[in-house]
């Protein structure tokens, strides 16, 4: 039996290298940020006001499948900047899409089941939370989201336990005096998403983070 070629030996190594150096090499992915920006909730905030907010300051990928941010993370920084009580806390983030004209509220929200409600209690409290894929995000209302249309914005949900505090004096789910004692509260929020199978490179401002 011959021993193998020279020129064998070449090809073997440059298949070789071509499968493994890309994984040895590939650099942590920043992503796509898809919000940065303040937000203060008041006795006062209407609907549009707490929710709606966020529409200038999301900014979707140009593509949701490529690369393949649908089934990719969504990380997010929070940091509260003012709240006047210890009591503690739950967000909730939900992304709302199509023509509300047309199709009424499509919604998606992220599931107690998948991933608890994050939840913070005082002034200066920084939480850091990785999102499973929107792609598998319960739909809650309206028309499944197809995977690649644009999101209209994204909706961060305050809840006291499982009390959603809506607070506006023309909503009919005002709490009122219940709901008066937690506010105003003021936080910063940052998320990114990063495509499947991709590294997260948080910004260099996110200090502490897990990963």
């Amino acid at each position: 039996m011959h021993p193998p070629s020279n020129t064998l030996r070449l090809t073997v190594a440059a298949l070789l290298a071509a499968v493994i150096l890309p994984l040895a090499t590939a650099a942590p992915n920043p992503g796509h940020r898809l919000l940065t920006g303040y937000k203060e909730w008041t006795v006062d905030s209407g609907w549009s006001e707490k929710y709606e907010a966020w529409k200038k300051e999301f900014v979707n990928p140009t593509d949701w499948r490529s690369p393949d941010y649908y089934n990719g993370n969504i990380y997010l920084r929070f940091e509260v900047l003012h709240k006047p009580t210890d009591d503690e806390l739950n967000m909730q983030l939900c992304l709302w899409y199509g023509d509300m004209a047309k199709d009424g509220i499509c919604e998606v929200c992220i599931d107690k089941k998948q991933l608890p409600w994050f939840t913070f209690s005082k002034q200066g409290d920084v939480v850091y939370v990785k999102y499973p894929p929107v792609s598998i995000w319960p739909q809650i209302k309206g028309r499944p989201w197809d995977g690649a249309e644009p999101f209209r914005f994204m909706l961060f949900q305050l809840r006291k336990d499982k009390l959603e505090l809506k607070l506006s004096t023309d909503n009919p789910h005002h709490l009122g005096p219940e709901a008066e004692q937690y506010l105003p509260v003021k936080w910063h929020a940052e998320a990114y998403i990063v495509p499947e199978g991709d590294t997260f490179a948080p910004p260099s401002t996110w200090t502490g983070h897990p990963w």
